[in-house]
């Protein structure tokens, strides 16, 4: 049940036009990353997916970076390209990142197109703890 629920509020989400990027959350290994991968393959021509567990991804959240050099950046490291309406940028463990999570609110803003989904465990406790509104 449960994944069929968010297979469906991920497809409405897909189609909004005013849509936000979305976060996922909830406790580790409950599927979360399966179900929005799956979303992803099924839903887009292609989908970059970081991981802000492995340091190869966390690094690329510097903080001095704009969102679109960061988007240029994962295009040559991934040899993919983002295109509006056709691509999903995952981020997942987003909540390993304080910079990660605040570049969200700049794809909203300059990248409105862009479907970019985050996810993460224990997110309350890092939005409390850094401060986020």
């Amino acid at each position: 049940m449960f994944d069929r629920n968010l297979e469906t509020y991920l497809i409405n989400w897909k189609n909004r036009l005013d849509r936000k990027p979305l976060v996922v959350r909830g406790a580790r290994q409950v599927g979360k990353t399966f179900t929005i991968k799956k979303f992803g393959n099924e839903c887009f021509d292609n989908i970059i997916y970081l991981n802000l567990e492995r340091p190869e991804d966390l690094e690329l959240f510097d903080e001095n970076i704009s969102v679109q050099k960061f988007i240029e950046l994962i295009q040559l490291k991934f040899n993919s390209s983002l295109i509006p309406g056709k691509s999903l940028l995952f981020i997942d463990e987003i909540q390993s990142s304080v910079v990660a999570m605040k570049m969200l609110r700049f794809f909203y803003e300059d990248h409105t197109k862009l479907h970019v989904i985050a996810a993460g465990s224990l997110l309350e406790v890092k939005i409390l703890k850094e401060g986020f509104s």
